[in-house]
């Protein structure tokens, strides 16, 4: 995941925004599965980002043999974050008269992105049926804090820092910065969200070292 130099903002706006972001109806059914539609989710987030100055693009496109969607999360101010994810490519190469089946995979993998970056509980529905069984791979290797539990990456940074000859007061003072406040919280009474944001601030900051 890449991100905007400065990210204060943004963190903070989606940080406002979690607590409206709901869970959405599961109210279609195909293939003994039920699922919510890419419409319904986006239509919940209509109701919510805007709010708080927050809105996203997603956009598939082909290079050196590859599909990638790009999903661009962005606030008023100008910050960003962006996610690259690698979709299969099998199931992406279609026929030309087989474009309900390329239409149907690109939906698969724009529902799973907003679903992750927003933390929407979300089944597979029919349009994952139609993509691949296999779970979407990021676009080129990049770890990021997000494959591990945000709170235990956090609970190894203050470690590595503490080895380091920081204070674990200090580092928790860094990560009540990075969410905009002045309360100071332990890695576990963090919520997901804050957690999350956190880890994800921390890890870019790192690789940009």
């Amino acid at each position: 995941m890449n991100t905007s130099e400065e990210t204060t903002n943004l963190m903070k706006a989606m940080i406002a925004s979690a607590p409206e972001i709901r869970s959405i109806a599961k109210n279609k059914q195909a293939y003994g599965y039920k699922y919510a539609t890419l419409d319904s989710l986006i239509d919940m987030l209509r109701d919510v980002l805007p709010k708080h100055g927050l809105w996203f693009t997603q956009i598939p496109t082909r290079s050196e043999g590859e599909s990638v969607l790009t999903t661009r999360v962005f606030h008023e101010s100008g910050e960003w974050l962006e996610d690259r994810i690698l979709m299969t490519d099998t199931e992406l190469q279609g026929k030309a008269n087989d474009t309900q089946k390329l239409g149907a995979s690109i939906t698969y993998f724009r529902r799973y992105v907003l679903s992750s970056i927003f933390g929407v509980s979300a089944d597979e529905d029919v349009d994952g049926n139609l993509a691949s069984k296999e779970r979407p791979q990021q676009a080129r290797p990049q770890p990021t804090a997000q494959k591990i539990d945000s709170k235990t990456y956090l609970k190894k940074e203050i470690q590595e820092r503490i080895d380091q000859g920081a204070t674990e007061g200090s580092v928790l003072e860094d990560f009540a910065s990075i969410l905009g406040t002045n309360i100071i919280k332990q890695v576990d009474q963090m919520t997901d969200d804050e957690a999350r944001i956190v880890a994800i601030s921390v890890f870019n900051s790192k690789k940009k070292r």
